[in-house]
């Protein structure tokens, strides 16, 4: 029955290859499609050359140069009345000594901004230090710790606590280098 089966569809897959629908051949080729001509797409340009024709297009920087900059006006001391005059030479000498005492505060003040910095970065060592004790100390709390874990626990905490009193005495000689008394600066000539 299967060999019947088989030979049934053997021949009628010997009848279908062989029917003139499957046989014909054309005798032209085909011609080609003619390609869409389509008005409204403006021509396709090549990625990089767009590339290219939007970086050109693109403005260059300025670059400000000293001859770009108009030189300082006058001094309103050369423009004012003579009775004028004499009142902003007076007030150009103050903003002078105030020039001076500001250049002789700035290094003060950065060298306190730099004390101050110092401080902090101190006080925040000395926080995670105790962080870090605080951690060990719990954790040599479990009753359930192996004695290899504990030692190892005790070993970090006496290294931290040393640590910690290191921080401790860094901060505290920053904190009193700060409160102590800035020698005057040397006056103005």
């Amino acid at each position: 029955m299967k060999t019947l089966a088989r030979m049934v569809i053997v021949l009628m897959a010997a009848i279908l290859l062989s029917s003139p629908l499957y046989c014909q051949q054309p005798s032209q080729p085909a011609p080609p499609p003619p390609p869409p001509q389509q008005p409204s797409q403006p021509e396709q340009i090549p990625l990089g050359d767009l590339v290219k024709q939007q970086k050109a297009a693109k403005k260059a920087k300025k670059v400000v140069t000293d001859d770009d900059i108009p030189a300082r006006p006058p001094e309103a001391a050369a423009t004012t009345p003579s009775g004028a005059a004499g009142t902003a030479a007076g007030a150009a000498g103050t903003d002078q000594a105030g020039a001076d005492k500001a250049k002789a505060a700035a290094p003060k003040s950065a060298a306190d901004a730099d004390l101050q910095k110092k401080i902090a970065d101190a006080k925040d060592s000395e926080e995670a230090e105790k962080r870090i004790v605080q951690k060990m100390e719990e954790s040599l709390a479990d009753p359930n710790l192996s004695e290899n874990r504990r030692r190892m626990y005790e070993d970090t905490l006496r290294l931290s606590r040393q640590q910690l009193e290191k921080f401790t005495a860094a901060r505290q000689a920053l904190e009193q280098q700060a409160a102590a008394p800035k020698p005057a600066p040397p006056p103005p000539k």
